[in-house]
């Protein structure tokens, strides 16, 4: 019964965005989601530690507002919608759990909620597989959004530790938004010591660079 209500509160809640009815899932209309700039994925990449990187998007308006919104201002019904995006990615190799990056007791106490941990729930039933709560951050960190691109790496290295065993686990590790990449590979570091068997970065949603069109 609790279930039939929630699917009916979802297809009559309005999308965030254009405010027009929307799906099962609820939070932002299929036309919304099909709108945001797709990103072209590949397995290849040029981050250490890290075997591919999922993402579906570009960090562009208006899915940046989403995301913010999200992260910032409490939006959590907003998280199963935006997981659909990772539908569209390839799986090469089906990861045994899903591991969000986790925030600094600091950050947590502030906010009362971790944004990657939202997405990591609807992301484990996407792949069938658990979430797993395997890194802690063992130092409070800036935010990353407020530092230069030089300065990222530094503000979070050796900022994690491995908490739960993962020796030859395949891991998805789960973010928000990939920018320098100084967050997932501070955290690859920490999971590829402690004996990881592979790791995926997935994340929404991937900054442009100067380089990129």
């Amino acid at each position: 019964m609790k279930a039939r209500i929630r699917g009916i509160c979802c297809w009559l809640s309005p999308c965030y965005l254009c405010g027009s009815p929307t799906g099962e899932v609820g939070g932002l209309c299929e036309a919304c989601l099909e709108g945001f700039n797709p990103r072209v994925f590949t397995a290849d990449n040029s981050f250490p530690g890290i075997d591919s990187i999922m993402v579906p998007w570009w960090y562009d308006y208006p899915l940046m507002m989403v995301i913010r919104a999200l992260k910032y201002r409490g939006a959590l019904y907003l998280a199963e919608a935006l997981a659909q995006g990772w539908k569209r990615c390839p799986i090469a190799v089906k990861p045994d759990c899903v591991m969000p990056v986790p925030l600094s007791r600091h950050r947590w106490r502030e906010r009362g909620y971790n944004q990657a941990r939202e997405l990591a729930k609807p992301l484990a039933h996407i792949l069938a597989c658990p979430v797993v709560e395997g890194l802690e951050r063992t130092r409070h960190t800036c935010p990353q959004a407020s530092l230069p691109r030089q300065a990222r790496q530094t503000n979070v290295a050796g900022a994690f530790r491995v908490i739960r065993p993962v020796a030859g686990l395949r891991v998805a590790l789960v973010d928000d938004v990939l920018t320098t990449g100084a967050t997932v590979t501070a955290a690859a570091l920490a999971l590829r010591e402690a004996g990881v068997g592979g790791l995926q970065i997935w994340v929404l949603a991937q900054a442009r660079s100067p380089n990129d069109p």
